[in-house]
């Protein structure tokens, strides 16, 4: 007998088997991720993950914060396509 090959998706806060068909419909409707516009696109992109753990580990603030809104329009005024 063939195994079925099964991915796993995040459902209700916990990740399910599902099989190849389920998984290309979930991944379907997914938002596609923003493309970087300009310098200050890309460097958010790479430290919001970053700024995420900060704040979940060390009950920071810095995701959302105006100076990193600041700074990324500043980087995108300088470098707007990269």
């Amino acid at each position: 007998m063939l195994m079925q090959k099964r991915f796993l998706i995040p459902r209700a806060g916990r990740y399910v088997s599902v099989t190849a068909e389920e998984y290309a419909a979930h991944q379907a409707a997914q938002p596609a991720p923003p493309k970087p516009r300009g310098l200050g696109d890309l460097v958010a992109l790479l430290a919001e993950p970053i700024a995420r753990a900060s704040d979940a580990a060390l009950g920071t603030h810095l995701v959302g914060c105006n100076s990193c809104a600041e700074r990324r329009a500043a980087l995108n005024r300088l470098v707007p396509k990269l």
